[in-house]
């Protein structure tokens, strides 16, 4: 119909002579129980050096669909390629910020003005995916956070709603209003360990300022 029949077939001959080279790139890997051929963990692990799907689950088996998945499963598929670029999305922290410390719990902080009316630290943002990003105040989250347009919402340690605006690499944080808005924020913090830190259990503190703490901190 297309009149595309030998251009596709193309790719067929090409990959076919590299089938089994080494891929030395980041990798990661999504397996469908119904596709035309399966790569056991083993096999994967061989030819892509480099597979880091959603640490740790860089080789997903995914329950349902098959060789067409952009069309069987493609909420699956999109949640796949999403959850793999979104690792390379998190910059590392530049040296004159301080070190990081991703995936530490627990940490008791105390908030930090950046300026009267300015937003008090740490900040809780999140992305168009609804990832959640607890950056230690306004300084280092406006030098870390890149697009713009990758944000959907955030709040400061007083729960109040944050504004960004400004280009890429040069975003700026605003307090919304000084209304508290804990309930949204404490449900959105439990949709991000629903969804992307399985088996863990979301903070659960009573006051405010004890729910913050027990948030993982990048940049404290």
């Amino acid at each position: 119909m297309t009149a595309s029949a030998t251009t596709s077939a193309r790719l067929y001959w090409e990959s076919f002579a590299h089938f089994r080279d080494r891929v030395t790139a980041p990798s990661g890997l999504s397996v469908y129980p119904r596709d035309i051929s399966r790569l056991s963990r083993r096999a994967a692990g061989l030819r892509f050096t480099d597979l880091r799907f959603t640490d740790p689950r860089w080789f997903e088996e995914l329950p349902h669909g098959g060789h067409f998945a952009a069309l069987e499963q493609p909420e699956s598929l999109v949640e796949q390629v999403r959850g793999f670029f979104r690792l390379f999305r998190r910059r590392p922290v530049p040296p004159s910020l301080g070190n990081p410390a991703p995936g530490v719990t627990g940490l008791r902080h105390t908030p930090r003005m950046t300026a009267l009316t300015g937003p008090t630290g740490p900040l809780i943002l999140f992305d168009d995916d609804s990832y959640m990003y607890v950056l230690r105040d306004r300084a280092f989250a406006e030098a870390w956070w890149e697009m713009p347009d990758e944000y959907t919402c955030g709040f400061d340690a007083l729960a109040r709603p944050l504004r960004m605006t400004g280009e890429p690499h040069r975003v700026t944080l605003a307090l919304r209003g000084d209304e508290p808005a804990e309930a949204e924020l404490r449900r959105l913090v439990a949709d991000h360990y629903e969804r992307f830190l399985p088996g863990r259990t979301s903070p659960r503190a009573a006051g405010l300022a004890d729910f913050i703490a027990e948030l993982p901190v990048e940049g404290a």
